[in-house]
């Protein structure tokens, strides 16, 4: 590749950060917010890899790290979605604004929340504690 291609891809990388970073839709998540909120997941253990004692403290946890985030869940959160060993669902958000009552969804993304519930056992072949392993990301 000679120099002249480089430049020209990296200013087309350039071009669209920029745009992207000032796109005042606030319907649209950005770039940037998406991978934001997806890296904060994997460390909050929303990766597969945190292992959670009921289905709602993931719920809990992906609110609290949206309303931190400026975002918050557009939907009521009902208990009859979230029945099972195992599931999958998916959860509509919102951007906060200054009015509490008219929050603005969120149309080109989505969060997919699925759910497992770990079977453990000890020492002596007892059920020692179920947990529940959680997948959740923003698309």
């Amino acid at each position: 590749m000679n120099r002249e291609t480089i430049i020209a891809k990296t200013l087309v990388k350039l071009s669209s950060r920029i745009q992207d970073s000032i796109d005042i839709n606030p319907k649209k998540i950005k770039i940037f917010e998406r991978k934001k909120l997806n890296d904060i997941f994997r460390k909050e253990g929303l990766d597969g890899n945190g292992r959670f004692k009921k289905i709602d403290e993931g719920i809990q946890k992906i609110s609290s790290i949206l309303n931190e985030n400026g975002f918050e869940l557009d939907e009521i959160m009902s208990s009859d979605r979230f029945k099972g060993d195992d599931g999958r669902q998916i959860l509509h958000f919102a951007r906060k604004t200054n009015d509490p009552y008219a929050p603005i969804k969120i149309q080109n993304s989505l969060i997919t929340f699925s759910w497992h519930l770990m079977h453990s056992k000890n020492i002596t072949d007892t059920v020692k504690e179920n947990t529940y392993e959680i997948l959740a990301y923003v698309s």
